[in-house]
């Protein structure tokens, strides 16, 4: 038996994600716009607010190197084809 406290996380993230799968296209887009609304709000509110627009994630070398590695795998079955 479960114990009862436990929520199965599934289901759980079924159930929060039912609503947004049963809404239409114009529904979405208004809670996007709303998002982004409150994102340009907190972001005006920042003293550094150019610099964080400016701010790009670095790639991590281990992602660089895989992508390398894919990049190689297509070209290599790509000239293979031709």
């Amino acid at each position: 038996m479960k114990d009862a406290w436990r929520v199965d996380p599934i289901a759980d993230v079924l159930v929060e994600a039912a609503r947004y799968a049963s809404m239409t296209p114009n529904e979405r887009g208004a809670l996007v716009a709303s998002a982004c609304r409150g994102a340009a709000a907190t972001l005006a509110a920042r003293p550094d607010a150019e610099r964080a627009l400016a701010w790009r994630d670095p790639i991590p070398e281990s992602s660089k190197r895989v992508l390398a590695r894919l990049r190689a795998e297509w070209r290599a079955k790509r000239d293979a084809a031709a």
